[in-house]
């Protein structure tokens, strides 16, 4: 259950950044100075600039997250959490969903999703894309971390901040816009009385 939902959260998020993410900044061509969602004369696209994070900023919210996993597993005695921190998704899988061709070219094969979590206890997931990855041959691959060229109101490391959690907003008719049930929230725990 823990992980259909994890998926669900990942699924939704990445359906807003392929959006972002379907052309990629070449950096060889200098981008006008104006505002990064509008259409640049590259011809790129770029989403808003509250879809970037600065890669500083990234790994602290991830470090948060994974402190969150270790005192969630250390306050657990009985269950071993789950301690995921970030899932590999294929293009196939990002195509797929947005209903577009397997065969769609693209620069990478993969991208890794990050879970992250702020000072102020908020979610976050961050995207980056990832080369050299063989999930079938279990190499997990490099992430890629993103440059802005300068002068383009990119920060100058970042990762995509997929900023769209549910709750808020959330499908309200999805059949996997799930809360905790009372046998959901067994699940995993050993029964100890015999």
């Amino acid at each position: 259950m823990k992980k259909t939902i994890l998926k669900s959260i990942l699924i939704a998020g990445l359906f807003g950044a392929w959006a972002c993410t379907n052309s990629k900044p070449n950096p060889e061509k200098e981008m006008p100075k104006d505002s990064i969602a509008a259409v640049k004369a590259t011809g790129v696209q770029y989403c808003d600039a509250d879809h970037y994070t600065d890669l500083d900023v990234a790994m602290h919210h991830i470090e948060n997250y994974a402190c969150y996993l270790k005192n969630l597993n250390a306050s657990h005695c009985d269950m071993s959490i789950d301690s995921t921190k970030a899932f590999l998704v294929s293009k196939c899988d990002l195509l797929s969903v947005l209903g577009l061709p397997v065969e769609t070219p693209s620069q990478y094969d993969y991208v890794r999703v990050y879970f992250g979590l702020t000072d102020n206890n908020s979610p976050k997931l961050y995207i980056t894309p990832v080369v050299n990855a063989d999930p079938s041959a279990g190499v997990a691959g490099e992430d890629v971390i993103l440059t802005g060229p300068p002068g383009s109101g990119l920060p100058a490391k970042y990762v995509l901040d997929l900023n769209f959690p549910c709750p808020n907003l959330c499908s309200s008719n999805s059949p996997l816009n799930r809360n905790c049930t009372t046998a959901s929230a067994n699940a995993g725990k050993t029964d100890t009385k015999k």
